[in-house]
C-alpha cells in the first residue's frame, strides 16, 4: 500500500469512526436577507411625482438553431424586417436576419438543458414616444450587451404600449455564458429607465416597497391555478408579515427624513431660484410620506376561502372526505 492509499484509507476510516450516532442535527439557518439597495433623494422625489414604471422583463430563452429562428423571425418580421444589432448598427431583410442566426449557430450549447438566446421586452406606459423609446433602448441595448455579446433589437407597434424586442446571445465573445438573476434583472429595468428619461421619456424603476406597494408575489402555478377558474388562497407567514410591516414603516419614514433634510439644503441655497426648487421637492416629499399608501391586508385566510371552494366529494361513509 502506498503512502497515498494509506492517506486514503485513513480519511475514509476516520470519517466512518468520528459519525456519532447520537449526535443531534442543527436545522442550518438560512442565510441573512440582503440589504436593500440604497435610494437617493432623487430617486425619491421621482417616486413622489409617481412616474410611471418601465418593465423590462425576460419572455422566454432559446436553445437550438430551430428554436432561435422562430423566435427570430416573430421578433424581426413583426417589426417590418428592421432591427438593430450590437454596436447600434440598423440592418434590415430576411437574408440579414438568416445570417444572423447562422452566425450565433457556431456558438450554441449541445447540452440537452442549456440556454443560448435570451428574449426580452422592454416597454413603457401608453402615450411614451415610440422614437424616443426606441432610441433608449438602442443605448441601453449598446451599453449592456454591446460590449461582450451580441443581440438584435427590433421594435414592435402592435399594442398602444410601447414596447421592443431584444434578443441576446447568451455566450458572449470573452467564452462565458450569461447566467441572468433577479438583481440582474434590477439592474436592467433602471439602466433602461435611465436611458429613456435622457432621451425625454420620463419613466422609473424604482423597488415596489419603495413606492407603498407591499404585496407578496404570486407564482406561476397559482396563477393558471386560478386561470382555470381554481380558488386559490394562501395564509402568509407571520414572519413575513412582520418584515412586510416593517419595511413599509422604514419606507414611509424615509421619505419624511428626506424631506426634513432637503428642506434644511434648500435654506442654503445660493439663488432664489434653486431654493424654490429645493422647497417644492421637499413638499412633494412630505406630501408622498403623508399620503403613503396604506399597508396592504393579508391574503384571504384559509377559512375564508374554504367557504367560497366548491364542494369535495364525499366517501361512502357520511360525513367523511375524500
Amino acid at each position: 500500500m502506498t503512502d497515498e492509499d494509506d492517506l486514503s484509507w485513513r480519511k475514509v476510516g476516520r470519517a466512518k469512526l468520528d459519525r456519532p450516532s447520537n449526535r443531534p442535527t442543527l436545522r442550518k439557518q438560512p442565510p441573512p436577507a440582503a440589504a436593500s439597495r440604497p435610494i437617493s433623494v432623487a430617486e425619491r422625489v421621482r417616486i413622489a411625482q409617481r412616474l410611471p414604471q418601465a418593465v423590462v422583463k425576460v419572455l422566454s430563452y432559446r436553445r437550438g438553431r430551430d428554436a432561435v429562428a422562430r423566435t427570430a423571425a416573430y421578433v424581426i418580421k413583426k417589426a417590418g424586417g428592421d432591427f438593430v444589432v450590437e454596436g447600434d448598427i440598423a440592418v434590415a431583410g430576411d437574408a440579414a436576419r438568416a445570417a444572423l442566426v447562422r452566425d450565433w449557430e457556431r456558438d450554441f450549447t449541445t447540452r440537452k438543458n442549456g440556454r443560448d438566446v435570451m428574449h426580452v421586452e422592454m416597454s413603457a406606459p401608453p402615450g411614451s414616444d415610440r422614437d424616443r423609446l426606441f432610441a433608449a433602448a438602442r443605448a441601453f441595448a449598446a451599453a449592456t450587451f454591446g460590449p461582450n455579446h451580441q443581440y438584435a433589437l427590433a421594435e414592435h407597434r402592435d399594442t398602444e404600449h410601447p414596447h421592443c424586442h431584444l434578443l441576446v446571445k447568451l455566450r458572449g465573445h470573452d467564452g462565458r455564458a450569461l447566467d441572468p438573476r433577479k438583481r440582474d434583472l434590477e439592474t436592467w429595468r433602471r439602466s433602461f429607465a435611465e436611458a429613456a428619461r435622457a432621451e425625454g421619456v420620463m419613466i422609473d424603476a424604482s423597488p415596489r416597497a419603495a413606492r407603498g406597494v407591499a404585496r407578496r408575489g404570486v407564482s406561476r402555478a397559482v396563477l393558471e391555478a386560478r386561470r382555470r377558474g381554481k380558488v386559490v388562497a394562501r395564509q402568509p407567514h407571520e414572519p413575513y408579515v412582520r418584515a412586510q410591516a416593517a419595511r413599509h414603516a422604514e419606507e414611509r419614514d424615509a421619505f419624511r427624513i428626506a424631506a426634513l433634510r432637503l428642506a434644511r439644503t434648500a435654506e442654503g441655497a445660493a439663488s432664489v431660484e434653486e431654493r424654490a426648487r429645493l422647497k417644492a421637492m421637499a413638499v412633494e416629499l412630505a406630501r408622498f410620506a403623508h399620503e403613503f399608501p396604506a399597508l396592504a391586508q393579508p391574503a384571504i385566510s384559509r377559512d375564508a376561502s374554504s367557504a367560497t371552494q366548491p364542494a369535495r366529494p364525499h366517501t361512502r361513509d357520511t360525513g367523511l372526505e375524500r
